[in-house]
């Protein structure tokens, strides 16, 4: 085993278990019954968003937008979900 391999396993044990930063995620519609759970319009600040559930519980856990590649939604938009 090299010394880079080594340096890498060592910071990746290290980040096992930590805890990310929480983040309020304010959930403002959920559309039930459409393939992959629900979708959600989430506020995260005033920033918009909108997520299928699994990406949801990410955001809750703490992973960021940016981490998530997320787009802006507009939460004034009468349409449905896309």
């Amino acid at each position: 085993m090299n010394a880079a391999l080594r340096h890498s396993m060592v910071s990746t044990l290290a980040n096992v278990g930590r805890q990310l930063p929480l983040q309020e995620v304010r959930v403002l519609t959920t559309l039930v019954g459409v393939p992959f759970g629900p979708r959600r319009l989430v506020a995260i600040g005033n920033q918009y968003f909108r997520v299928l559930d699994k990406t949801y519980w990410q955001l809750v856990r703490g992973v960021t937008p940016e981490d998530l590649d997320l787009d802006e939604a507009d939460p004034d938009e009468s349409e449905q979900f896309e």
